[in-house]
């Protein structure tokens, strides 16, 4: 259960947003690259 509640902390800090936004932008760019 610890690694849910670390999950929990870091959506607190928003470094899970930052990590999403990194997601997202090597999406776009893999998607730029087959379009």
């Amino acid at each position: 259960m610890n690694g849910i509640q670390v999950d929990m902390n870091h959506l607190k800090k928003g470094e899970v947003s930052l990590g999403t936004s990194i997601a997202i932008n090597t999406v776009w760019q893999f998607l730029s690259r087959m379009g």
